[in-house]
């Protein structure tokens, strides 16, 4: 389990903060939430993703949800591949 906080306070903008966890099982299976604090169309987040080795690595994530686009969904792979001698 990881969690995280981050918070700005920038000189044009109001403060605004970032919480969040990650559950994983096994290195491979991964859970995460999180709520974005002082946002006008964003607050709980989710999100899932995977790690499967394919002859090197490829991680899959998913996340999603906003307030006034409901129907906004994030997916990116991630692919890495190691050269061994």
């Amino acid at each position: 389990m990881r969690g995280a906080i981050d918070v700005s306070h920038p000189n044009d903008n109001d403060e605004r903060a970032h919480f969040g966890t990650e559950f994983s099982v096994f290195d491979r299976f991964f859970v995460r939430g999180g709520y974005k604090y002082n946002y006008d169309d964003q607050d709980f987040t989710f999100g899932a993703g995977a790690n499967v080795p394919l002859g090197g690595s490829a991680v899959y994530d998913y996340a999603s949800h906003y307030d006034i686009l409901q129907i906004v969904h994030r997916i990116s792979v991630n692919l890495s591949f190691c050269n061994r001698l």
